[in-house]
């Protein structure tokens, strides 16, 4: 019987509530679902010199920006945190970061191991 502890309707989605414990639906077409709500707030992506080794900003500290590192965010990032994106691109996991300007950047070629388990899973690895 719907309405009843326990009946969840096949367009809910349990998410947890603001103390990460207590779940409260989340119907999968809300505005306010989190995936609808990364969707929408998703910074564009911008190249940043400082990994661009035919820029006179490039720092030969930094790990170079791949080709597919655009293509890499705009069509799979996963947010990780405030600020911090994560995407699978074909050489490894990428990390991008929010310059606090309105755009993100590529900030490095990171191993797995430094890659949120929740982003992992959703990754699909």
């Amino acid at each position: 019987m719907i309405g009843m502890p326990g009946d969840i309707p096949d367009n809910v989605i349990l998410s947890k509530g603001s103390d990460n414990k207590t779940p409260s639906p989340v119907l999968s077409d809300d505005p306010y679902n989190p995936s609808n709500v990364d969707a929408r707030v998703k910074p564009a992506y911008e190249t940043n010199p400082a990994h661009d080794k035919g820029s006179p900003l490039y720092n030969p500290k930094k790990t170079p920006e791949p080709a597919d590192s655009r293509v890499a965010y705009e069509d799979g990032a996963v947010r990780g945190g405030m600020g911090t994106w994560y995407a699978l691109g074909k050489t490894g996991y990428y990390q991008y970061f929010s310059d606090n300007a309105g755009t993100v950047h590529f900030s490095g070629t990171i191993p797995s191991s430094k890659v949120p388990p929740s982003v992992l899973k959703i990754l699909g690895k």
